[in-house]
């Protein structure tokens, strides 16, 4: 901001100690050089941005010509700044009638003014020029660039992008070209497929397609069309089953293909009997190998092997001490960084404490001005509290005196050694009458009893409450009990249901989660305790009156779950589909019909076989009868004849023909027992191998679902172990990061940023991978605003492709609650020139309208700061080492730091 108007002031006179030498306009941030002549701060900035040598215009003018101005021979002129601040002026912008002090005008009215002309706060692209009163109605209304959300997406866009997207939107409704139905852009392809769309006009294949209907029919016409083509669809279904009788008349040789599955199953069962049997003699091999390795360590000897497994196990150990060394520095660092934290000593005591109303100087901190507590005294002999001398040496340490300052002594410096406890002026105070300061405490006595008895205990005091679980709840110690017994947020209650203990604050949570807790049965309405609920609802063993079961024609396809009452509702309205599910199932059953008619095919052909067998056994039986009959008689008239003595030629050839007979009917019956023997035993085998055929499949698929139920479960175990994997990782990424920001935090309100490994991440902003990088954040003070910077390397905005563009960013603190907003200091930000001759520098004061300025209800506002920075140009200048060694340094500070 430059120079304020001269018309501002209401006298027609101003004088020239009020006017910047270079602008020449009221004095805005007013500095003096050496040389007694007075700038603006950002008129002085802007002289010196490009040229560190300028001599003094005003001199020049007054004949000298060799004065130089630089920045460290300037300061800020705080003396004209006060008479300026009670100057009378007025407001120049149309319509105002303000009128008022300087300093309320710079500080308060500027900033505020209704009819004041300013640009659209709209990063986007306004441009406008509109009143500050009338900014508000044009953000919400008339800003081109204002966010929208679409209607149907909720995305933000731009209001002059919402037409293009509207064309582009998945969330649009488009009308169906089938049925009229408007249906989500992205779901209309889904809507209208052939298979598994919704949509209630789509052409489908007719349902009795597997058994000759062709017809393709509408979704919503399906009923009628098959009630109409009832009588075609019983013809195909007629004409089907005749196909699938032939079909079953002509293939017969299946068990061929049975017999070699099967061979492929024996030989499969050898191989993995073969595998286990190789597994076992490897396991017997380690087993030994093992024993071995043991024996050798027994006996201290070491081969090549184990000893390069025992190097490799020393090396890790060493590699996680290391790793646990760096670990523990860390966590020592962040404990320290807390202890300063939380290191909350006590300061002086208030001036209030003593009856007289003076009070004398000696018993005063030189620091907080406050009643001496454990007063030290300095060489130079001005006195201190203990903890505010500790505290002014903390980060320095030497300081001068500010005492001695006062007193013109400049060269006095407060050092730790040269100090000592000064008895004798506690002894003073201890004598001193005083009174209690806290509202409502009547007490009296000496300095010594306030010090060491009374404050510890007086039941008015303001103190913090005692429960370390995260109540900070200021309250008077009288009231503590109470406090802790009801009021506390964090004492510890025991859950009604369970007993469990948990603080108040997450008692809530608790009862989310509770096992005992009652819940309602979605379907029967009654409370159960919430562990009771998954045994209370389930399908097979569950006792809940509106439970839901499987629908009874669940084995030929319908996966409905139906309540226990409702069953018969279910049948009369599902009537269709449970027709055509039962359609589906006696297509199925046909196909195993088909599979088992070739099965029976070959038992009957065995049982012909066998009955052919039976008939010639028969035959060879009767015809036995009728040779043994023929030979009985044969026999006796052979022994009458013998009886007579008589055997003639023809008997004898008939008795040698008795005994060929006899020896071929032997061979016969021995021939039919053999044939008989082997067709029974071909019978059984065939039995045999069918039960084995039928054991063996239902074996493989009880083994096939074991091993995919314990495939499943491993894969669940995998994947809660990489879930739990994952949440450390993040875990400790989250610990990691607290660590580096503990360590890097500032809280000065200065921030000097080291950006390292530049060029990569140059290219990586080039390239679109990482566009933005933010700094470390850093504070105003120990309990100020939290803030941080965001650098587009490449350029953002206007400055994309050929400037670096710097914001500045308003991070969510833990103190905002306490701070003032919006936030108004001047933020300056410079790009470090390594050779500290050229620095580019810039600044601004923020707008307090804008949202960037406000306190944030997010984890950080929107940037705010310069998109032309600085040109991409001047970092590869050879003039300056804007980057050195890759290595680039960003520096801001906030106010006058």
């Amino acid at each position: 901001m430059v120079g304020f108007s001269k018309d501002i002031f209401i006298q027609s006179l101003v004088e020239d100690k009020y006017l910047c030498q270079l602008c020449e306009k009221v004095l805005c941030d007013p500095i003096q050089t050496y040389c007694g002549h007075r700038y603006c701060e950002t008129c002085f900035e802007d002289l010196l941005r490009n040229n560190d040598n300028v001599l003094c215009s005003s001199c020049k003018a007054e004949g000298i010509m060799d004065t130089i101005l630089s920045v460290q021979q300037m300061y800020h002129d705080k003396a004209i700044q006060r008479e300026l601040n009670i100057q009378h002026v007025r407001c120049l912008n149309k319509g105002c009638d303000w009128t008022g002090s300087f300093e309320d005008y710079r500080v308060n009215h500027i900033l505020t003014c209704e009819y004041e002309m300013i640009q659209c706060v709209n990063r986007n692209g306004c441009n406008v020029s509109i009143q500050r009163g009338n900014l508000s109605s044009h953000l919400e209304k008339d800003c081109p660039m204002r966010i929208v959300k679409c209607e149907y997406c909720t995305v933000e866009v731009p209001f002059t992008n919402i037409e293009t997207h509207l064309l582009e939107c998945p969330k649009i409704p488009e009308k169906c070209k089938l049925c009229g139905e408007f249906v989500p852009r992205e779901m209309i392809e889904q809507h209208t497929d052939t298979k598994t769309g919704d949509c209630v006009r789509k052409m489908i294949a007719c349902q009795f397609q597997n058994v000759g209907c062709h017809d393709m029919v509408e979704k919503s016409k399906m009923a009628e069309h098959n009630t109409r083509s009832m009588g075609e669809h019983l013809l195909m279904m007629l004409q089907f089953i005749i196909s699938l009788m032939a079909m079953v008349r002509s293939t017969r040789n299946k068990i061929d293909e049975v017999e070699n599955v099967r061979t492929r199953i024996n030989e499969h069962e050898n191989q993995i009997k073969q595998l286990e049997k190789n597994e076992e003699t490897l396991h017997h091999k380690m087993t030994e190998m093992v024993s071995a390795a043991q024996n050798e360590n027994r006996n201290g000897i070491i081969t090549g092997e184990n000893k390069h497994l025992a190097d490799k196990h020393e090396q890790s150990t060493r590699a996680l001490n290391n790793s646990m060394t760096v670990v523990n520095k860390k966590l020592a660092t962040c404990e320290g960084v807390v202890a300063v934290l939380n290191n909350q000593d006590m300061v002086g005591f208030s001036k209030d404490i003593f009856i007289q109303s003076l009070v004398e100087d000696k018993f005063l901190c030189q620091l907080c001005e406050k009643v001496l507590c454990d007063p030290i005294q300095t060489y130079c002999g001005h006195r201190y509290c203990k903890t505010c001398f500790e505290d002014l040496l903390r980060y320095n340490e030497s300081v001068y005196c500010n005492a001695c300052k006062a007193e013109g002594i400049d060269d006095t410096v407060l050092t730790s050694q040269q100090i000592y406890p000064d008895r004798a002026i506690v002894r003073e105070l201890n004598s001193q009458d005083v009174q209690c300061v806290n509202v409502g405490c009547n007490w009296t006595g000496n300095f010594r009893d306030y010090h060491l008895n009374h404050i510890p205990t007086c039941e008015y005091e303001m103190i913090q409450c005692v429960n370390r679980n995260g109540c900070n709840v200021s309250i008077q110690r009288g009231h503590l009990s109470s406090h802790l017994e009801k009021d506390c947020p964090m004492r510890i209650v025991k859950c009604e249901y369970c007993t469990v203990e948990v603080s108040f604050t997450n008692i809530e949570i608790h009862l989310l989660e509770c096992p005992k807790t009652p819940e309602k049965c979605k379907f029967c309405g009654e409370f159960l305790p919430r562990e009771m609920m998954e045994q209370h609802t389930d399908t097979k063993t569950g006792d809940c009156v509106r439970k839901l079961i499987a629908c009874q024609f669940q084995d030929v396809g319908c996966h409905d779950m139906v309540e226990k009452s409702k069953t018969a509702e279910h049948n009369t309205r599902s009537m269709g589909e449970h027709l055509l599910m039962i359609l589906q199932f006696i297509i199925s059953l046909m196909a195993m019909v088909r599979s088992m008619r070739d099965k029976i095919d070959e038992v009957e052909n065995v049982r012909t076989r066998i009955n052919e067998h039976e008939n010639q056994i028969k035959q060879l039986e009767k015809n036995e009868k009728t040779l043994h009959h023929k030979m009985t008689e044969m026999v006796s008239a052979a022994q009458n004849e013998k009886r007579n003595g008589i055997i003639t030629g023809e008997n004898k050839d008939l008795v040698e023909k008795y005994e060929q007979s006899t020896r071929a009917l032997d061979n016969s019956m021995t021939v039919a027992n053999k044939k008989l023997a082997t067709c029974e035993g071909v019978v059984a085998v065939l039995n045999n191998q069918v039960e084995k055929t039928d054991e063996t499949v239902t074996l493989l698929s009880l083994q096939q679902k074991k091993y995919t139920e314990m495939i499943e479960a491993l894969e669940r175990k995998v994947k809660a172990q990489d879930r739990i994997i994952a949440l450390k990782d993040v875990a400790i990424a989250e610990q990691d990061l607290r660590i580096q920001s503990l360590e890097m935090a500032s809280y000065d309100g200065v921030l000097v940023w080291k950006i390292t490994d530049f060029a990569r991440k140059r290219q990586d902003a080039i390239s679109g991978r990482t566009t933005s990088i933010y700094s470390p954040c850093f504070y105003s003070s120990r309990h100020g605003y939290k803030m941080c910077a965001r650098i587009y390397i490449n350029g953002d905005g206007m400055g994309k492709g050929n400037h670096v563009s710097l914001f500045f960013v308003i991070m969510k603190g833990e103190s905002d609650a306490l701070l003032r907003w919006p936030f108004r200091q001047k933020v300056t930000m410079m790009w470090l020139d390594q050779n500290n001759r050229n620095h580019v520098i810039d600044a601004f004061r923020p707008d307090p309208t804008s949202s960037s300025f406000q306190r944030p209800k997010h984890d950080m506002n929107i940037a705010s700061g310069c998109p032309l920075f600085m040109p991409l140009s001047d970092l590869d200048s050879p003039l300056h080492h804007y980057v050195k060694d890759d290595t680039a340094f960003i520096k801001i500070f906030i106010g006058g730091s």
